[in-house]
Formats: C-alpha cells, structure tokens, sequence
C-alpha cells in the first residue's frame, strides 16, 4: 500500500505505542483468553474478556497492532493516519474496565499491510499504580515513571535503537500484589513474543516485610501511599519461570544473581581468602526460622561466637568481648538503608534482631555484620558493561566502562539504637572537595584511597562477579567505607567493601544513558542472532549539573481515573515521536502560570485594600484573597485549555 494512499476501511496493521496518549492513560492490548499472542486477528482479538475481579493488567504496550483505517489519507495531514485498534484495551488507572477498540493516529510509514522482522521483544512488568506525580529519585524509584521511560525510551533505548522501524514490541503486565504475578500465563507469554531476542525488566521491590505489602491505608499497612513491594517468593517465581522459557532477565538481573544482590548473600557466603581479599567484614547469617525455633538470645549469642571466629580466621583479627562488640543488622531484600541498625553487645543484638524480623515472612534473613569504625565517607564505583569495546578489542573477558562517586554521610540518627552511627547520604561531593571534608587537604592520600577503591572494584569484577551463574552483570555499583583515624595526614585509609547493588542503583547524580545502553545491548546479547548496529558504544559518563527536572514524575497531568474514552473508543496519537516530551515539557509552564496568577492575585489584594480598611473589613480581607486564588484557578484552566488545542488528538 502506498504510503499516501489509505483508504477508509482498509485492513492494516498499525504500530501502536501507549506513551503516546496526549492525556497520559496507559492502554494496553489485552492477552485474551482466545488470543493468547499479541498479534492475534482482530476476530481472534474480540473473544470473550477474562472473568472480572483483582486482575493483573497485561497485554501489548509497544507493537503491532490489526486495525481498520478509520477516515481517507491523502497525505496531506501532518496528523497522521486516524485508524481503529482492533482488541481489548485497558489502562490498569481506570475504573471503567476495558474497552473494545481504540481511535489512534498513527505515522503513515508506521501503517502497513505487511511486517517488518521483530529484532526485540521485551516483557516488562511494573507496578500498577503508575500515577505518581510526587516520586523523585528517578534513576533508581521504581514507582516513578520517568525510570520505566528513560529505560525504554531515553538514549540508548530500544524505541532508539527499534522504534523507527518499529522492529521491536513490549508487552507490559502491570501488578500491586504477589498474586498477580502468580496469574501470569507463562507459557503462553512467551509463546507469543516475535521478537529473535527476548529480555524481561521487572521493576519491583521484592520484600519479606509483610506490612509493605498491605494495601496503602489498611490496618498494619507501614504507609499511605504506594510501595511498589511484592513478595520476594512470587517475584523469583515469575522471573524463574520465565527465564527457564528463554526470556533473559535484562533489569534488574537474572535472579540468581539478583537474589545473591537483594538478598545480601554474597557478604556471608564467600570463601575465607576472597572476603579476606575484597575486604568485606565479617558476616553471619540468622533467619527467622532460627528466631523461631531457638530464640532472640540464643541466635544473638550464636552470631557473635561466629563473627568473633570470622574475625581470625579471615583477617586474622583478636576476639573482641561480646559486651562491647559493635556491629550493624541488615535485613535482606530492603532498600535505601531503611532496615539497617547498629548494635552493641549481645542485648543490643537481641533487640536489631526482633524489631527487624518482627512482621516478617517466614523465610526472611537477616545479616549480623562487624562494624567498621572511623568511617568518614562513601565511595561508589559504577561499572557498566561496555560489549562494544568488547567485540572492537575481540576481548574474552568483560569490559567495564568504571566512574568513581563520593558520599557524604548522613547525621547520626539511630538515636535510640546507637547515637554515633551515621550512614551514607545522597549528597555527592567532588574530588576536590572530598580533598579538604574528607582527607584534610591531603591529596596524595585522597588519590591513593581512590587508586584503592578502583582496584577493589576491579578484583570484583574479575572475580566472583564474573564467575557467578548469573553473572557477570551489564550494571552493577560497588560501595565502599573510607575509614581514617581522627588525624589522617600521613596515615593510610581503611577501606572496606558495604555494598554490591543490582541494576536498577541509584547513579548517584550520574546521568542514565551509559545505563540505558548498556541494558538494550544486553537484551540483544545473543551472538547466534547479531543485530546491525548493536552493540551500541558506551556514552561517556557525566554528572548531574544543578536542579534536576528529571526527578520528578514526567505524566503531564492526573489522569481522570473515569474519562479517557468516548463510548468504546479512545483517540491517541503517535503522529510525532516528540510529542510526548512536548507534553512534558509544557507542563511546569503550567506550575509557573499558577504561581504567576496566585502571587499577582494576592499583591494586587494587598495593595487595594488600605491598612485601614484591612483592620476594620477582616472579612473583606478574606473576600478579596479568595478572589484572588480563584483567579488563579482559573489562569490554570485556561492555560490548560489552551494547551489541550495545540494538541493533534485528544482522549474522546
């Protein structure tokens, strides 16, 4: 069919995107029961929907599609071609359920009769509440959206690398709770999926906290709002399954690794010389099987007589009294540092141990870990896989591609556990400035920790990371303690491994792409089936400069949980593959309107009313400020509405 010449009633395949909606709903082409492949034909897409009830939402978010030309094309329009959707559509955010059909506009090239070859398919599975406007942090926040996008979307991403041709399809399942992820078809997912490659992103939090997984304002829940946390059961469950059906988990990591990752058991599970040799503390495990059956003090006096052995025999340190011994509990599959707590003494130990595991799965675990004294910073070490250098060098050994981060730490504030341990912060600081907080202006002894830290990271990555089964991972952030004496000049630093962190990490103020890219040559990672292009060169590093737009949520505006759809249809648009960011960036335009409005509303109230009239008329004083603020209302709606125009399609 010529590109120019669409008829009305055409039967077409259409390549559909959901990001593409002007009013940022979330469609996703049902799996149905009677078509259990995303490119099912449209009769085969109108069997019956599943049973309703508490469903996971899942079906194709990124492809193609069998649809009906809805209206002439000439080619005259820069709006694109206006086609009708065949299938079931459903946007999890909705309450209305789903839909039979879609109106979308859609690039003329992107309308065919025939396909292209799928190089890709990628199965992603997030949380459902995807509305999140007030989550920052986004290169590691799961809940916010602007992490899936950057992922899927940004540079180096597979709409990049794909989307052009549209060489590629994402079949998205959106859950909230393990026993979603325990309905997903596994089978027939992947018999599905057309692309020659096959990858799996899973953007969830695995938990062993039962409360996190209460619903946001149920009894027991620990918050209000969304937690992105699933059963760490249910989750190595899905990714098992469908790691065993060919689909390789590309984010965070396949889960053997990410288990030994999340689940912390690489500190307690290495041989003596390596831990010895990465500098990792002495650690022991206690589960709450254990707690259960032999109790609090027993497990506490157990784990500090092993600790006390670990400390000769892997650093061939002297027994240290238990009253006084000092170290940190960390609960396994936890986050940002909030489940970690020091201790001193076995009575300190009992109490760590029953608050952390109190409330916990049955088979949740807990590290008993020698603490480090003296500790003045943080260093991180990014190290992201480069397989382009790799295939250019022909290279038998991973190549990585490593950046140097430095932290500062938090303020003591485990008060009631132990006033003198302090964490690491998000605060990052320079080199420079590390020189003079950190290592009293001594640059030799600054370089010199580095030079230690980037000689440690490496001994990881050729060693256990790179011989572990799941491994050698594409990401990963190795975190490391900078211990010093009180007066450090012309004294060695103490440096000491606290963390290995999965794909998915916080950057630490460094930007995404090198990530992104390395996450989409790693999905293609198959060389039985090369890619033209692919691998992609690693972008250099570079750091955040100053605020961050990006970290906040990128939906342009709150969806209406009851509109989006005008009978059975709803109109989208991907006649512009910019128009997305357009939204977005069109949308603090909006804040800064509102402040405008409210900050004239309220001076020009101020100025009319005499200080006078002000004491004697308070109620006059209230009119005129309320005045003030509907004004600002209504600047917002109007400049909403204006923006709603320039749009080339609108949902209904």
């Amino acid at each position: 069919m010529a590109r120019n010449e669409f008829k009305k009633g055409a039967a077409v395949r259409a390549f559909y995107d959901m990001n593409d909606h002007p009013q940022g709903y979330r469609f996703v082409r049902l799996l149905e029961q009677g078509a259990s492949c995303p490119g099912a034909s449209p009769e085969e897409a109108s069997q019956p929907a599943a049973p309703a009830g508490d469903l996971p939402t899942m079906g194709l978010s990124t492809g193609w599609v069998p649809a009906t030309v809805a209206e002439d094309f000439d080619g005259s329009s820069e709006e694109g071609v206006l086609v009708k959707l065949h299938g079931r559509f459903e946007d999890p955010y909705r309450q209305e359920g789903q839909v039979n059909g879609l109106l979308w506009r859609v690039r003329p090239d992107l309308v065919r009769s025939s396909l292209p070859r799928r190089e890709l398919s990628l199965v992603v599975v997030r949380w459902r509440d995807y509305y999140q406007p007030r989550e920052g942090s986004r290169t590691y926040n799961i809940l916010n959206e602007g992490l899936i996008r950057d992922v899927l979307e940004g540079f180096g991403s597979p709409k990049e690398a794909f989307g052009k041709e549209g060489s590629y399809e994402v079949f998205t399942i959106f859950v909230c709770t393990g026993e979603h992820l325990s309905m997903v078809p596994k089978a027939a997912l992947a018999a599905g999926l057309k692309g020659r490659h096959r990858a799996g992103l899973y953007f969830l939090w695995p938990t062993q906290r039962l409360a996190l997984l209460r619903q946001p304002g149920a009894p027991g829940a620990l918050s209000s709002r969304s937690t992105g946390s699933v059963p760490a059961a249910a989750l190595e469950e899905l990714m098992t399954g469908l790691e065993s059906l060919g689909i390789r988990t590309c984010w965070p990591n396949p889960w053997p690794l990410y288990r030994d990752l999340a689940g912390k058991r690489w500190a307690w599970s290495l041989e003596p010389e390596l831990a010895r040799e990465l500098k990792v503390p002495p650690t022991v495990l206690v589960t709450r099987a254990a707690l259960d059956e032999k109790g609090v003090a027993a497990c506490a006096a157990s784990a500090l007589e092993e600790l006390g052995r670990r400390r000769q025999e892997t650093h061939g340190g002297e027994q240290l009294p238990k009253d006084g011994y000092r170290g940190v509990v960390k609960l396994t599959f936890a986050w940002m540092g909030e489940s970690v707590l020091p201790f001193t003494g076995q009575a300190g130990l009992e109490k760590c141990l029953a608050k952390l595991l109190e409330g916990t799965a049955p088979g949740a675990e807990c590290l008993v870990q020698e603490r480090v004294e003296g500790v003045r910073c943080e260093l991180r070490a990014l190290c992201v896989r480069d397989r382009a250098k790799e295939a250019q060098d022909a290279a038998t050994a991973p190549a990585y591609a490593i950046e140097l981060m430095r932290l500062c730490m938090h303020p003591p504030r485990h008060q009631a556990f132990d006033n003198t341990f302090a964490l690491a912060s998000h605060l990052t600081m320079t080199k420079e400035e590390a020189v003079q907080q950190v290592f009293a202006g001594d640059q030799a002894l600054a370089q010199a920790t580095e030079d230690q830290v980037h000689a440690l990271a490496t001994r990881w990555l050729e060693t256990w990371l790179r011989s572990h089964p799941g491994g050698p991972p594409h990401v990963t952030r190795l975190d490391f303690m900078v211990a010093l004496p009180n007066s450090p000049a012309g004294q060695q630093a103490d440096v000491w491994t606290v963390e290995v962190t999965e794909c998915g990490g916080s950057l630490c103020g460094i930007e995404v792409p090198p990530r992104t890219t390395a996450t989409l040559n790693e999905c293609v990672a198959d060389p039985d089936h090369p890619v033209d292009g692919l691998p992609k060169p690693l972008p250099a590093f570079e750091k955040k400069e100053g605020a961050v737009p990006s970290r906040r949520s990128i939906l342009p505006e709150r969806p209406d949980r009851r509109g989006g759809v005008n009978g059975s249809y709803s109109r989208g648009t991907s006649a512009r593959p910019g128009s997305g960011k357009e939204l977005q960036e069109k949308q603090p335009m909006s804040n800064a309107a509102v402040a405008l409005a409210t900050v004239l509303a309220l001076f020009l109230a101020q100025a009319r009313l005499a200080p006078s009239a002000r004491r004697r008329a308070p109620k006059l004083t209230a009119a005129v400020l309320a005045l003030g603020g509907l004004a600002a209302v209504m600047a917002r709606r109007l400049f909403q509405s204006a923006r709603k125009e320039q749009r080339p399609a609108i949902a209904g």
